[in-house]
């Protein structure tokens, strides 16, 4: 059984078929593995969604059924909600002070990294799986181990 976290980008790719779905399909539906997911990656993915409708690369409706689906596997238990805690909020800024001067780490990566972090030391967290190739590096040298499904590389544990 492997403890999984799932970002944005990732997580997106569960319900919007694109580059990496299969990966995070098979990740997430096999039964062996628990999957979480941070309530901050519920608002992003909302936000994720909207900007596809306003591009044009995805209708109303197939936003409105992409979310009913999503409510539907959240009803059902499929993913774990992870939600900030104080402490994260200072791993956050503290992730940012050793990273960001260098990298463009963003705010809100900052503090999903946080909670994969806290999930780590809780002995809940063996793989982050991130398409986004810099927060993948940011949580590489935090020593966390990173599966980007873009990059369909073999899971290692």
């Amino acid at each position: 059984m492997a403890n999984l976290l799932l970002e944005s980008s990732a997580f997106t790719k569960y319900f919007q078929l694109e580059a990496g779905s299969d990966r995070v399909i098979s990740l997430v539906d096999d039964p062996s593995n628990q999957t979480f997911v941070s309530w901050l990656t519920l608002v992003e993915v909302h936000s994720a969604l909207a900007r596809r409708v306003r591009m044009g690369e995805l209708t109303a409706k197939e936003f409105e059924s992409v979310r009913r689906n999503l409510y539907a596997h959240l009803r059902l238990g499929r993913f774990r909600i992870v939600f900030w805690s104080p402490r994260q909020l200072w791993e956050s800024i503290s992730l940012l002070l050793r990273h960001a001067q260098h990298l463009p780490l963003r705010t809100l990566d900052a503090l999903l990294l946080a909670v994969a972090l806290d999930l780590k030391a809780q002995g809940l967290l063996d793989f982050f799986v991130c398409a986004d190739e810099i927060l993948c590096q940011v949580a590489e040298k935090e020593g966390i181990t990173v599966v980007n499904p873009v990059k369909n590389l073999p899971l290692q544990e």
